[in-house]
């Protein structure tokens, strides 16, 4: 008979190890955020903002050759997340990266993805 091997123990639970323990409120804003940028579209719209610095819907619709509803859709969604800032300039509204963080995290997810292609 094979003997079999003897299973390894459990992993100190995190309080024991001075770890806290994981939100479920928190973790679910982080997928949340996650799933924002996890949209080709609104990552294209990110690329489009990285590269002008500041851009209004027809601009981006333009550029990106999309509908002007599709791409203020998306802007609106990052604007109520955080992600962009919105300022009016007389009839438009132009749009900008607020959040320090995006730029620095989608341009490693970035340099993964063509490491791993």
């Amino acid at each position: 008979m094979r003997k079999h091997a003897r299973p390894s123990p459990l992993p100190l639970p995190l309080r024991e190890r001075g770890l806290p323990r994981p939100d479920a409120a928190f973790a679910r804003r982080l997928a949340d955020m996650f799933g924002l940028l996890s949209s080709p579209t609104r990552l294209r719209i990110l690329q489009a903002l990285f590269a002008a610095e500041e851009l209004h819907v027809q601009g981006l619709a333009d550029a990106l050759r999309m509908r002007v509803t599709a791409v203020s859709n998306q802007l609106r969604l990052m604007a109520i997340m955080g992600i962009l800032s919105a300022r009016a300039d007389r009839l438009r509204t132009l749009y900008a990266v607020k959040a320090p963080w995006v730029r620095p995290l989608v341009d490693a997810a970035a340099a993964l993805a063509r490491n791993r292609g």
